[in-house]
């Protein structure tokens, strides 16, 4: 006892303590500087690629009206397709790297859904190099948080009609990104109801269809 004394004047409990306060801040430290590097990836892509997608269709649609949304760090392409006496509106989200007037899926949506009553907004969301894998665009989901944020505030600008938001193969994971962000949306006058989605596994199948707006009460 006299020796550990000697050698060890000060408790063990506050030798923990220390150390514990060292490594939190060293974990803060750490932390910060991980959030700081992925927040600069996640909203990245690849914007010239973006760019040259949109530059392709843009002046090729012949259904519907391109249309440029911003967000906070960016403005991005849209294409929004008007129906006569609208029941609503359906926002679309199409797949990994490809864009809003893709013709095996969102184009025939997006004008299909206006002959049957329903409003389209197709958004373009980020993309990344032709050989990028799922597991690539994980780190890009939460770029498509702030876009649908857009397409929502500009939809309701223009109406207080039912929102409905549908998503493909990856879009569909890019929405429940969406859903994660906005877990209270019950309690701020919006509801959803999703259908069809594995949200760990990507297939082509992947479907999410959301409601999130009733519209007029």
């Amino acid at each position: 006892n006299i020796v550990s004394k000697k050698l060890y004047p000060y408790s063990l409990n506050s030798d923990i303590n220390i150390i514990m306060k060292i490594s939190s801040t060293l974990s803060k430290i750490i932390l910060s500087g991980t959030l700081f590097f992925i927040s600069q990836i996640t909203f990245a892509g690849n914007i010239e690629r973006e760019n040259r997608l949109v530059a392709e269709i843009e002046d090729a649609i012949m259904d519907g009206d391109g249309l440029w949304l911003k967000t906070k760090e960016r403005k991005f392409f849209s294409i929004f397709t008007e129906a006569d006496d609208s029941k609503g509106t359906v926002i679309l989200i199409h797949g990994r790297g490809l864009h809003p007037d893709w013709a095996d899926v969102i184009s025939p949506l997006r004008i299909g859904l206006a002959e049957q009553g329903w409003s389209t907004l197709a958004l373009q969301m980020p993309v990344l190099e032709k050989d990028a894998t799922y597991s690539d665009y994980v780190h890009e989901f939460a770029g498509a948080i702030p876009r649908i944020n857009s397409a929502i505030e500009y939809i309701k600008a223009k109406s207080n009609k039912p929102i409905i938001l549908l998503a493909h193969s990856c879009g569909a994971h890019m929405a429940t990104e969406w859903i994660g962000y906005k877990k209270r949306l019950s309690n701020r006058g919006f509801y959803y109801r999703q259908r069809r989605c594995n949200r760990l596994y990507a297939t082509h199948a992947c479907t999410l269809s959301i409601q999130l707006s009733k519209g007029p009460h």
